[in-house]
């Protein structure tokens, strides 16, 4: 199964970077988006993030470290390993690692690149 993570403020968009948009909106976007692949200027109906997972993009992607019990009372362990996250073939892969107690996972987040708040 592919995974691609879009964000959309309505139907159609085009792909966040760090820059201003230059075009007239019927109707400007009420959210609010920061980071540095983030836009300033668009339209409601503008996609506002998009990932296709062609490579793993480290300064988009942030892996959150956790220990077990640390979120929702989990026995697994977060970690930054390429054995339980990769990007391959237009795809996200989060495996987990269960060769050792507690079990290894992968938790990602974009809120150093991309935040937005509607």
């Amino acid at each position: 199964m592919k995974l691609c993570l879009v964000l959309l403020l309505g139907l159609s968009g085009a792909l966040a970077t760090n820059h201003t948009r230059q075009k007239r909106c019927d109707q400007d976007s009420v959210s609010e988006v920061s980071g540095t692949f983030a836009w300033s200027g668009y339209c409601v109906g503008d996609t506002i993030f998009y990932d296709n997972f062609d490579d793993f993009e480290e300064d988009r992607w942030t892996h959150e470290l956790w220990q077990p019990g640390t979120v929702n009372g989990e026995f697994q362990q977060y970690v930054n390993s390429r054995d339980n996250s990769y990007a391959q073939d237009s795809t996200l892969h989060i495996k987990v690692t269960a060769d050792s107690n507690p079990v290894r996972s992968a938790r990602m987040i974009t809120s150093n690149s991309f935040a937005f708040k509607y």
